[in-house]
């Protein structure tokens, strides 16, 4: 629980930092649950239905799929698969989504080698538009431990090519680059690797509406039109709060209906976030108040 806040925290910290980064998509992995868990918990709505996976592309352009599990990650849970022996240039973790009417776009990732069953050591970051070739990103070389620090990348560019893709699909991968595990030594098939925090933003931009999940709860329109929002959720939301960007609460609602009236708001930028049964808020998103 505590991990889970202090991540929220951080989380809430980057996006008010950045002032006008979205979450485009995001895996964080809450709940462990494997039929659940390979899809982003948060993001734009027409990406919920994309997943994480780790791929074996040994026989190009075949792609195989591994099992993924959910072990202890980050914050809460993680992306787990084996069966990375002889995987350079071939054995990845890979995600897919949309990001029209983005620019500007950023990743960051978290990764981790077991330490009984040593996984990978070296690893880049690359992405690519559907179609297209590979584009190794800047600073995305990584030398990986039995932590969550040595990998963890925070908010690495896409080159402009990715700006405002339109319906093509953007690709980006996490590619061993060497047979060493942690250790130095050649990693075997029992060799385990982890991936958490997975988070893409971009810069929305300008009359583009956005529509933003979590959890199953989104809310719209986005920019605001006539001062109220629409919320919808497959649980029932127990708390709201708008905050503004600064981080002061704005408005809390307990219990909130299905449209929300905002109108004694200014106009400007606020944050959202929503908490459920559980009484955890989730992660915020921008509201463009206008």
């Amino acid at each position: 629980m505590k991990k889970t806040l202090l991540f929220l925290s951080m989380l809430l910290i980057v996006v008010l930092a950045t002032n006008a980064q979205d979450t485009i998509t995001g895996y964080t992995f809450p709940n462990g649950d494997p039929e659940n868990d390979i899809y982003p918990n948060f993001g734009l709505e027409n990406n919920s239905g994309y997943y994480i996976s780790a791929e074996d592309t040994v026989a190009h352009p075949n792609t195989n799929k591994r099992d993924i599990t959910f072990t202890d990650g980050a914050t809460d849970f993680a992306a787990t698969a084996e069966g990375w022996d002889n995987g350079e240039m071939a054995k990845l973790w890979s995600i897919k989504l949309k990001a029209e009417g983005f620019k500007d776009l950023k990743v960051s990732s978290k990764q981790l080698s077991d330490a009984e069953m040593p996984g990978p050591r070296d690893w880049k970051i690359q992405a690519r538009l559907s179609g297209e070739d590979w584009i190794d990103l800047d600073g995305g070389q990584i030398s990986i431990a039995n932590d969550w620090t040595a990998g963890a990348v925070g908010n690495l560019e896409l080159p402009d090519q990715f700006d405002d893709p339109g319906s093509t699909s953007v690709y980006i991968r996490w590619i061993m680059t060497s047979n060493l595990d942690i250790n130095g030594d050649v990693v075997e098939a029992t060799g385990i690797s982890k991936i958490d925090d997975v988070i893409v933003t971009g810069v929305m931009i300008s009359g583009i509406e956005e529509s933003l999940y979590n959890s199953a709860f989104r809310f719209y329109p986005n920019p605001t039109l006539n001062g109220y929002i629409n919320l919808e959720a497959k649980d029932e939301i127990t708390k709201l709060r708008i905050l503004d960007v600064n981080g002061r609460l704005m408005k809390q609602h307990n219990k909130p209906s299905d449209k929300l009236d905002i109108s004694e708001l200014s106009e400007g930028i606020y944050f959202l976030q929503a908490a459920f049964e559980d009484g955890e808020f989730m992660p915020p998103h921008r509201l463009i108040v206008q």
